[in-house]
């Protein structure tokens, strides 16, 4: 079986898991395939030959180098870097690996894993540590028999099979809820910051509150010096995010970055990725 075949076959394979996957190129969704990234991902078991159209389109496209799986609820993955990822997964948390949904990640030089779990507290990523970090919901992983742009195969020590994924470790789901009480606690003083500045006006059903402006951010993008945009446009799009920018100013910021240089491409994955982390 070639390469984009067996992508195509197990592609469907997850699909009739009840999983959602998109196409890679690279680590990134293959925007030729998904325009929307991951609001336009494959769902649902193919039943039909125009089922299986569209997924050879998809996973035999020349762009397509793997295939990514979208974290459900209530999953979560724990991906593991190297060495130096294993020893801090051993020290944080202490706990064995699990006896399902286990896979080899073929990071070069190292390699890594990645290690699925059931978590009844929805979350989004963590930073676990500098080689450590929790995958939450929506966000994706690639899985074999993806191409990893350094070399090698995922693959799977244990793979899928009836059983979902066991719960996580009690250190780890301790973690989890402390990540989901802090967040709870950002977005409520938001809130209670927008209510106290309170509405500037109201336009049909949108009321647009008189919050303080990020101006001076979006400026800042329009003045950076080549060599550190890209840097910038990250640090803004996630200042953006966690602050609670609007989408008007998420507009005003991509736009800013496409005048200095900057490639759609990456402006929009940039901005997707900051509003995804910071929900």
């Amino acid at each position: 079986m070639t390469t984009d075949s067996l992508l195509t076959h197990w592609a469907g394979e997850y699909l009739k898991m009840g999983l959602t996957v998109i196409a890679l190129t690279g680590k990134t969704p293959n925007v030729k395939v998904h325009r929307h990234g991951l609001h336009e991902p494959f769902i649902g078991a193919p039943e039909s030959d125009a089922d299986w159209d569209l997924l050879r389109a998809a996973f035999q496209h020349p762009d397509t180098t793997g295939i990514a799986i979208i974290i459900p609820y209530p999953y979560v993955v724990v991906d593991i870097d190297g060495e130096e990822g294993a020893e801090q997964w051993n020290a944080e948390f202490a706990a064995d690996l699990p006896d399902r949904w286990v896979a080899k990640t073929p990071r070069l030089p190292e390699g890594g894993l990645h290690l699925w779990f059931s978590c009844a507290t929805p979350t989004g990523s963590i930073k676990l540590g500098p080689k450590l970090d929790l995958k939450g919901q929506n966000s994706y992983v690639a899985v074999a028999p993806s191409l990893h742009p350094d070399g090698g195969r995922y693959e799977w020590l244990v793979a899928p099979g009836d059983e979902a994924p066991i719960e996580v470790p009690q250190v780890l789901q301790e973690r989890i809820e402390d990540h989901a009480f802090d967040s709870a606690a950002r977005s409520a003083s938001k809130q209670e910051r927008r209510q106290a500045w309170g509405p500037k006006y109201k336009a049909g059903d949108h009321v647009f509150y008189a919050q303080p402006g990020h101006d001076a951010l979006i400026d800042g993008m329009k003045t950076a010096l080549d060599g550190n945009r890209n840097n910038y446009l990250h640090w803004a799009a996630s200042t953006l995010a966690e602050e609670g920018g609007s989408d008007d100013e998420f507009d005003k910021l991509g736009e800013a970055a496409l005048a200095v240089g900057l490639e759609p491409i990456e402006v929009g994955r940039t901005l997707r990725s900051a509003r995804r982390q910071h929900g």
